[in-house]
């Protein structure tokens, strides 16, 4: 990971007894990307969920949906090697939800959720993010709306997509 954008995330890994880092490093691009939300595996792996205008490498073999601007980014316990990183969204350049939840589960599936639509900073409206069969709601209603994906232990695949919301919930 590199540092040396207009904003960058930054991970730091802190002994038991809090008053030393064990380990510490940047995420991001040569643009503007933040970190919203840490979470650890049961295997120690650390994984991060966040925003980048910049473009976020995807491995090879990840579900993604190229040119999106959220990103999901799966460190080993020891922050220097990647397992996986991956972006989702609607392929827009610009944030399409602002991150409000993240969770690894037991079996390591990621699930995100945020709300968005055109009214944040920079954002896009909601439409046209992946969505599965058998979704809660499967298009947008109006741009407005929560969104939640779900995807399969190290981003092999999209489990679920769905939105919430509805035509007058700006």
């Amino acid at each position: 990971a590199a540092s040396g954008g207009k904003a960058d995330g930054y991970i730091v890994k802190i002994n038991e007894d809090g008053d030393a880092i064990i380990q510490a490093t940047y995420v991001g691009t040569s643009l503007y990307d933040q970190v919203f939300f840490v979470e650890v595996d049961r295997w120690n792996n650390v994984y991060i969920v966040g925003q980048s205008i910049g473009v976020m490498p995807t491995s090879p073999g990840a579900y993604s949906n190229p040119g999106s601007s959220q990103f999901i980014w799966k460190l080993n316990p020891d922050l220097d090697d990647t397992d996986y990183t991956t972006v989702f969204g609607n392929g827009s350049s610009t944030t399409d939800i602002s991150p409000s939840a993240f969770l690894v589960d037991f079996c390591g599936n990621v699930y995100v959720s945020g709300w968005g639509g055109n009214i944040l900073p920079g954002g896009a409206a909601t439409e046209d993010m992946p969505t599965t069969d058998g979704a809660f709601l499967e298009e947008s209603p109006n741009g407005f709306d929560f969104y939640m994906i779900v995807l399969e232990r190290d981003a092999e695949d999209i489990l679920y997509g769905t939105y919430m919301g509805g035509s007058s919930a700006d």
